[in-house]
């Protein structure tokens, strides 16, 4: 079953713009995967890479005739080069694809350009033909990441793969901002789960091309056939995007109607809070738009968003749960290779994260919407029912961020195939997280801020949970591997799931100020 059929199954006809909707969806979806691929084939594919270009550290390694472990207790390249009772090497010195210098290549040279790209892509989106500047980002981050399988040089792969973040930055604000369009209050959490089986299939498939297209040696270009092979279905996307109209600027009679008139809640509620300073969206927000704020009122509605405590613990809970994401994802491989070299992991891998990740985005969305208008029509989806909505996802969300943890405790703790077992529970619950993180976001935030106010949210959790992943590096050396794994993965997990369900609170209490002003 494709993503189109996926699509058609779980998406009732009435709740969609068009059939073009679904089209669209799946264009999304696609250049999602595409962009996924190319971010995480560094970790699969990093001590071939490494050997290969030359960085990061070194250690000892089994030749056919030596033992893994007699090898790895040689700590320097001295002890490691003394030959065997025969007189043949036993153990190699070569790189690890480990150390500072991967870390840097992973985390902050992707980050540092994702975060502050992914600004500039949602305010531009609030100004342009969205589809349109999606094609060109595709465009963008495809050809970067099929010119990383000609890189020769370290700082080549570094150049490239910062080209590649400005390209993939577009992705989570364009693509969350049209889903909000297309569809309604009803379905966005499984058209938002729909849209991130891309990260969760491109992940998985980054792992199977990254392990067993390099061991292929496809054209006798080991490593280097895989990136470039990766790009191009990209491109050919990136030219279907932009000849597409966006739904914002098309007939107003295309788009999802909205089912009541919505007007800014805290007009609505007459009170001054702190704890919610986030306006709903109004109807004249989606259909009739007056004519637009000017800069500075738009910037000064920004502020007030951003500095909300509901934003706050959204930011937290969201920085620790990516943080946990990209240490793992960054690692996992690694880890593998570094505790159990002779296990075949990249089927393990695969059917985990793209049956495991895809059947939680769409799942996890769809039980979170259900909970969410569980008994409610359509005509009494208002903004009480809204706030009552946002707070059952959040729920959904920290709860099962909690649950997740032992899991992950579990993937590094077990053995394979017993690791994968439990790497396969850990993604059943923790990969519902971004479709309903980012659905929360959209509901709550004024309709022609929306686009801005997720690239600045993006932002802001990439900077924070992007670059944390760094530290691994100095405290496996402080405490070991493992060990720093168990804080910054399964640890980071128990935090995410608490703040989010600490988020809840400001809701509560701006349910309790609308109800105590009528």
């Amino acid at each position: 079953m494709n993503i189109f059929s996926i699509s058609r199954v779980l998406l009732p006809v009435e709740n969609m713009m068009t059939q073009n909707s679904i089209y669209i969806l799946v264009l999304l979806t696609l250049s999602y995967l595409v962009g996924e691929m190319g971010h995480f084939l560094l970790g699969a594919t990093s001590r071939d890479i490494a050997r290969e270009v030359g960085y990061g550290d070194k250690a000892c390694f089994a030749m056919e005739n030596g033992t893994i472990l007699s090898c790895r207790q040689r700590k320097d390249e001295t002890s490691c080069q003394i030959k065997g009772e025969d007189g043949g090497e036993d153990c190699k010195w070569d790189y690890t694809g480990l150390g500072m210098d991967y870390q840097v290549l992973a985390g902050p040279a992707f980050i540092a350009v994702f975060t502050v790209s992914g600004v500039i892509f949602g305010i531009t989106a609030d100004y342009m033909n969205r589809l349109r500047l999606l094609g060109c980002a595709v465009l963008v981050y495809s050809l970067a990441i099929s010119s990383m399988g000609f890189a020769t040089q370290y700082w080549q792969l570094v150049l490239l793969r910062m080209l590649l973040a400005a390209g993939e930055s577009a992705c989570s604000p364009i693509c969350v901002s049209l889903i909000s369009d297309l569809f309604s209050e009803k379905s966005r959490g499984v058209a938002t789960g729909v849209l991130h089986l891309g990260v969760y299939v491109g992940f998985g498939l980054s792992q199977a091309a990254g392990i067993y297209l390099t061991r292929a040696d496809l054209f006798g270009w080991g490593w280097r056939s895989v990136y470039i092979l990766t790009g191009l279905p990209g491109i050919v996307i990136s030219f279907l995007l932009v000849f597409l109209p966006d739904p914002r600027m098309a007939d107003p009679s295309r788009t999802v109607q909205p089912t009541v008139r919505k007007t800014s809640f805290m007009e609505m509620a007459k009170v001054e809070t702190k704890y919610l300073q986030i306006p709903l969206k109004s109807e004249d927000d989606n259909n009739n738009p007056s004519p637009r704020e000017t800069f500075t009122e738009n910037m000064k509605s920004l502020r007030t968003c951003l500095f909300s405590p509901f934003m706050l613990m959204m930011f937290l809970g969201a920085s620790c749960r990516h943080s946990a994401g990209f240490t793992w994802a960054y690692n996992c491989r690694l880890f593998f290779l570094s505790y159990y070299p002779d296990n075949d992991v990249g089927a393990y891998f695969t059917f985990s994260a793209i049956v495991g990740g895809a059947s939680a985005v769409i799942v996890g969305g769809a039980i979170a919407d259900r909970l969410a208008y569980k008994g409610a029509p359509d005509s009494d989806i208002d903004n009480e029912a809204q706030l009552r909505g946002s707070r059952i996802r959040l729920y959904v969300l920290g709860i099962s961020m909690l649950l997740s943890s032992p899991f992950a405790v579990g993937v590094l703790a077990l053995q394979p195939p017993l690791a994968f077992i439990s790497l396969f529970c850990y993604y059943l619950l923790a990969e519902t997280w971004f479709g309903i993180l980012f659905v929360t976001l959209v509901e709550v935030a004024p309709n022609h801020l929306k686009t801005s106010i997720l690239g600045i949210f993006l932002f802001l959790m990439n900077n924070i949970g992007g670059n944390i992943p760094v530290a691994l590096d100095p405290l496996s050396k402080t405490i070991g591997y493992r060990e720093s794994l168990y804080i910054l993965y399964p640890g980071m997990m128990v935090l995410s799931g608490a703040f989010f369900i600490m988020a809840v609170l400001p809701l509560k209490q701006q349910m309790a100020l609308k109800s105590k002003s009528n």
